[in-house]
């Protein structure tokens, strides 16, 4: 594909031909990619909904929070079942050691 067009008859230089030549292939190239970029960021485009790209931006920053606060909240529910664990065995030893000291006393009297 030509871009350039010119006579090399009305250029009586080869290397100003030459690189007439090169330029015209280095902006044939530089075409080709850019046809190609463009097609791949219309299909990146086409992936958001109706291309709106703030929108699908705010779905992720808004899904990341409700992951964190499920973590957090997970968190939350394992300290406070360990808590409630801990002061049921201190609740159970405290009564186990009461009812030991009852019978002790019971026995001894």
């Amino acid at each position: 594909m030509k871009l350039l067009d010119f006579d090399k008859e009305d250029i009586n230089n080869p290397a100003v031909v030459h690189v007439l030549h090169q330029i015209d292939e280095h902006a044939s190239e530089t075409n080709l990619r850019l046809g190609s970029m463009e097609a791949k960021l219309d299909r990146v485009a086409g992936a958001f909904p109706a291309s709106d790209f703030e929108g699908h931006r705010r779905y992720h920053e808004t899904m990341i929070e409700m992951l964190a606060e499920r973590r957090r909240l997970r968190i939350a529910i394992q300290e406070k079942t360990i808590s409630g664990a801990i002061w049921a065995g201190i609740v159970f030893l405290g009564v186990a050691s009461w009812k030991y000291l009852i019978e002790a006393i019971s026995r001894g009297s």
